[in-house]
């Protein structure tokens, strides 16, 4: 059951929407870019912000965390962009896919996933 809910949300839509995000776990070759180009230094659950380009290789992956209680993984052959959405930060999916890790549901105000704008 879990497994159908996590294919149903992962084909909902292309970013993921919280007030804070941090980059948990990475594995293979991930980069991440701040807002002017510049290469950031990864750090282990180093905090991200609004502007960050994050970009996942072949055979790489980027777990990050929404508000310390969601946590979605960049799938290899990724990129994605964190920005400011009002109150929030949106990570946007912009080539590649993303996958949402759901142990709770959903109805609470922490984090909540988006559709793409058209």
């Amino acid at each position: 059951m879990l497994l159908a809910g996590l294919l149903l949300v992962a084909g909902c839509g292309n970013s993921a929407v919280a007030a804070m995000m941090r980059l948990t776990k990475a594995e293979g070759t991930v980069e991440i870019e701040d807002g002017e180009g510049k290469d950031i230094s990864i750090t282990e659950d180093m905090k991200l912000y609004s502007g960050y380009h994050v970009d996942t290789k072949s055979k790489s992956y980027a777990w990050i965390s929404l508000d310390e209680v969601k946590l979605v993984k960049l799938d290899e052959n990724s990129d994605a962009q964190l920005r400011k959405d009002g109150g929030k930060l949106e990570l946007l999916v912009n080539s590649g896919s993303l996958f949402f890790h759901i142990t709770e549901p959903l109805g609470g105000r922490k984090a909540w996933i988006s559709e793409p704008p058209l």
